[in-house]
This record gives structure tokens, C-alpha cells and sequence, in this order.
């Protein structure tokens, strides 16, 4: 008996260490152009929707909207296919996203550990081009419109990893004064129970074209990291947990503290839209010297969260800085899929592997989504369990 109930202990201990990494949400892509709507065979998987850009959430053009919430769109000049991205300016140059949106990824999907420690790695490959990075503002970005401004430079943590380091800071080409940078949340990261806010550009559940901001509000911080969550999902020490909010082509978009207005994390990953658990943002308060490096070439620095913004006399402190000499290592990822901008066409939104697919469709549960960017045409967005 006593045999028999330490085996049982040792299946318990085996299974709770499993977890279910998610999906990567990435930027917005045309799914003609992406192998992304096939099951694959081999560990289970859940899927993800690319129809919504903050799943239940609310269009963002009221008087409460979030002007400091900017797509970014990356892909060449005339080019078929971009991917689509959200992003929070922090500066009037300095625009703050995810990793996966800026680089290159070498896989659909990415396998995270509670120690941030990736399955298949390497993540990512070269960065983007700094000119296919082009950055738009506005309740309804016009995609297929002149951008009010393109990367500069992009900085983020080194290495090849999504897994616990999805973070990017693109210092642009020239300011962007539609509205006041939002705050930012340098030391110490979520809380279990705070409240935040949720907006980004991906797909969304009211019909909208992608590229159309929405906002959810009251947005519950499940679980922080390091740790395998209630829903079994793995969180790295810089990761927290949410429900029901972000899809694909919301990569990026910032968490909002509700009591202070300051960003707290960056979306980097999740499943199904409908989901109520296992939707990851990547905490900014872990790295302070990605920061400094891209405030040394902007001037300037970031507003702490319970710092005051800057007068008029320190207006120019956050003017461009001199070019870049060499692109600092960059890499992107998030929610993807496909979707349409009536004024830009087809857009990536980053999702799973497969084929088939058709624009704005919603994947059915065993379908892998693709990570992808701005498109305007939206896919699919994928999770696998970890087998151990």
C-alpha cells in the first residue's frame, strides 16, 4: 500500500510539472501566404481565434481613449503581405512592444518552461529591417496610409529566447505628439488581483476591420511567475497570467494599471480568444538596462510610474538621438492571424502552422494558429502542451 501511494504521488508530481505553454500571439498576417490552419500530429493542442483585437472589450475612441496606444506595421514598402503589431508610446520617440514583433521567428509556435526556458529554441532569427517598421496612431490606424514614423533603432534583452524576455523598445525616426506617453512601471512587476487595462489593434469579436483599437477595462491579474499557474500555465519570473482579453495582432499592446496609468506588461502569448485563463504579458520592470540603452540614443528617459510628466522646459529632452551605428539584437513575437484594413488590404496577425485558411475565419479547437504582424487579413494563433 504504501508502494502504491508513493507511485501515485510521483504520477501527480510528473503531471503538475507538464504545464500548458501557450500559443505565441504574434502580428497579423494573409493566411494565403501562411501554412497555418492544419493540426498538426503529435502532443495535443488548443487553438486560438484571430478574430479580435481585445477579445469583449470596447471600441477605444471615447473620451477615455488611450491615444498613447500605437500600431506598428512591419513589412516593405508595397509589400503583399505585413504584419501587424500594437505598441504604447513612452516617449514622444520611444515606442515600447514585444520582442516578436520587431525580429524574425524561426518557429509558429514556442514551448515555455516556469523557468523561462524555451522548448525549440533558438525563437528567433534577424531582426526586421529598421524601414519596414513604420508606426501608426489613431482609434483606426490607416495601414495603407503614411506612417508618423519609422524605427530608428530597436533594443531588447540579448539572446534568441521569447520565453520570459518578450520586450522591444523602438526608438523612431522623428517624434510622435498625439498624446502624452504613458507611464511605466520600472520596479517591481504585477500583483495577484491588480486590475488592468487591456488595448490593442489585433482582432476583435465585434466585427471591426483589424487595425481598429479597442480597449478592455477591469482586466484581473490571475498569476504571477515563477510558477505553473491554476490553469497549468507555465509563468517565468517576468511573466504574469490573465483571462478572456488579447488575440492575435495585439502583440505588444500594453497592460495598463487602472490606478495609476502606468504600462505594467506587454502582451507576448496566449490561446484561444474565448479563453479565461493562460493569456501571458511580459513584466517591463526587469529590464531597466534596455531601457537606458535605447534612452541613451533617444535622450531623455522613461516616466517612472509615480513620477510626474515633464514640463514644457524638458521638451526637447526626448527629441531623436544620433543614428544608430548598428542595430542592437531584436526579436519579435505575439498574437497572429489574419484580417482586413479597408485601407491597407491584407494584414498578418501572426498565428499557427497549417493550411487552408480562409480571411477572418476562426480556427476550430485542434487547429494551430500563426504568430504573425500586421496584415490585413488575420489567421490563426496556437498553444502546445509540453510533454515531459
Amino acid at each position: 500500500m504504501d508502494r502504491e501511494r508513493q507511485d501515485a504521488r510521483k504520477g501527480l508530481k510528473r503531471q503538475s510539472s507538464r504545464g500548458r505553454p501557450p500559443w505565441i500571439v504574434l502580428p497579423i498576417t494573409l493566411c494565403v501566404l501562411l501554412p497555418a490552419c492544419v493540426a498538426e500530429q503529435g502532443a495535443p493542442e488548443e487553438t486560438g481565434s484571430t478574430a479580435s483585437p481585445i477579445y469583449g472589450g470596447v471600441i477605444d475612441d471615447d473620451a477615455h481613449q488611450n491615444d498613447a496606444v500605437v500600431a506598428l506595421k512591419i513589412g516593405a514598402a508595397g509589400a503583399s503581405q505585413v504584419t501587424l503589431c500594437s505598441g504604447a508610446l513612452i516617449a514622444p520617440n520611444v515606442v515600447l512592444t514585444a520582442r516578436h514583433c520587431v525580429s524574425a521567428q524561426t518557429a509558429t509556435s514556442v514551448t515555455c518552461d516556469q523557468n523561462g526556458v524555451s522548448a525549440t529554441p533558438p525563437d528567433f532569427g534577424a531582426d526586421q529591417p529598421l524601414t519596414s517598421i513604420s508606426i501608426y496612431t489613431g482609434p483606426a490606424a490607416a495601414l495603407g496610409g503614411a506612417p508618423a514614423a519609422t524605427a530608428k533603432a530597436v533594443f531588447h534583452p540579448p539572446g534568441n529566447t521569447l520565453c520570459n524576455l518578450d520586450v522591444a523598445l523602438v526608438v523612431l525616426d522623428q517624434s510622435i505628439t498625439v498624446a502624452e506617453p504613458l507611464r511605466v512601471r520600472l520596479t517591481g512587476g504585477a500583483t495577484t488581483g491588480e486590475s488592468v487595462r487591456a488595448v490593442g489593434y489585433g482582432q476583435n469579436d465585434q466585427g471591426a476591420p483589424v487595425g481598429t483599437r479597442f480597449r478592455k477595462d477591469s482586466v484581473a491579474v490571475l498569476a504571477v511567475g515563477s510558477t505553473v499557474s491554476a490553469s497549468q500555465t507555465p509563468l517565468g519570473s517576468s511573466e504574469f497570467e490573465v483571462g478572456e482579453s488579447i488575440c492575435e495582432g495585439d502583440s505588444g499592446g500594453p497592460a495598463v494599471d487602472e490606478m495609476t496609468g502606468a504600462i505594467v506588461g506587454i502582451v507576448s502569448r496566449g490561446g484561444a480568444c474565448t479563453d479565461t485563463t493562460g493569456h501571458i504579458y511580459t513584466s517591463v520592470a526587469s529590464f531597466t538596462s534596455i531601457f537606458q540603452q535605447a534612452f541613451a540614443m533617444a535622450g531623455g528617459a522613461p516616466i517612472g510610474e509615480n513620477e510626474p510628466y515633464p514640463t514644457a522646459a524638458d521638451a526637447g529632452s526626448t527629441a531623436p538621438g544620433p543614428s544608430a551605428t548598428g542595430t542592437p539584437p531584436s526579436s519579435s513575437s505575439g498574437g497572429g492571424g489574419t484580417g482586413t484594413n479597408p485601407a491597407s488590404g491584407p494584414v498578418n496577425l501572426h498565428s499557427g502552422a497549417g493550411t487552408g485558411c480562409s480571411v477572418g475565419a476562426v480556427a476550430p479547437r485542434g487547429l494551430g494558429f500563426l504568430v504573425m504582424g500586421v496584415s490585413v487579413a488575420i489567421t490563426l494563433l496556437r498553444r502546445r502542451r509540453t510533454v515531459r
